[in-house]
C-alpha cells in the first residue's frame, strides 16, 4: 500500500476511536434537570464582569443575571443554539468560549488547520521523493550530476598531480 493510503486509513481509525470513547463516557441514565441544562449552556459563554471565568462558574451579578436569562429561555422552549445567538447578540461574539467561524474567526479557526495540511504536504512530498531516489534527496546515492562526472571522469587517466596527493594519504 502507498503511504497516503496508509495515513488515511490511521486517521480514520483514530477518529473511530476518539467517537467510541466519546460514547463510552457519555453519562447514562436520566435526562438533565433544568439546573443542569442551564449550568451546562453558561459554561460555554464568558462572565462579562470576570476575568476567565464563565458565567457558570462567577457569582458576578452579569452572570446571575445571564443564568437566571438562560433558566427563562429554557422553560419557554428555546434551543441552546438559539440561547446562545441571543446572549451573543446583546453582547456580541467574544461573549462565547466557541464564537461562530464567520469573519474574523473563520480566520481563527481555520488557521491551524491550513497551517497542518501545508505540513502534511510538505512532509508527504519528501517522502514520495526520497523513496524515489530523486537528485537531491538523501537517497539518491552520492547525489545525482557529481555521481556522473565521476563515473565519466574515471574513464580517463588520473594527472600524476592527483596520483601523488593520494599517494600521500594511503
Amino acid at each position: 500500500m502507498r503511504p497516503v493510503t496508509w495515513a488515511v486509513w490511521g486517521a480514520c481509525l483514530c477518529v473511530a476511536a476518539a467517537l467510541a470513547v466519546a460514547t463510552a463516557l457519555r453519562p447514562l441514565g436520566s435526562a438533565p434537570t433544568l439546573q443542569q441544562r442551564v449550568m451546562s449552556i453558561a459554561a460555554d459563554i464568558r462572565c462579562p464582569e470576570c476575568q476567565g471565568e464563565s458565567a457558570a462558574e462567577s457569582n458576578a451579578a452579569a452572570s446571575l443575571a445571564i443564568r437566571g436569562e438562560i433558566a427563562r429561555d429554557l422553560e419557554a422552549g428555546e434551543g441552546r443554539a438559539q440561547i446562545l445567538r441571543q446572549i451573543a447578540g446583546q453582547y456580541g461574539d467574544w461573549i462565547l468560549y466557541r464564537p461562530p467561524a464567520r469573519g474574523a474567526f473563520l480566520l481563527l479557526w481555520a488557521t491551524p488547520l491550513l497551517a497542518l495540511a501545508a505540513v502534511g504536504g510538505v512532509l508527504g512530498r519528501m517522502v514520495v521523493r526520497w523513496r524515489a531516489g530523486v537528485p537531491g534527496s538523501r537517497r539518491a546515492g552520492s547525489g545525482g550530476v557529481a555521481e556522473a562526472a565521476l563515473v565519466a571522469g574515471a574513464a580517463e587517466e588520473p594527472s600524476p598531480d592527483l596520483n601523488r596527493r593520494l599517494a600521500r594519504y594511503l
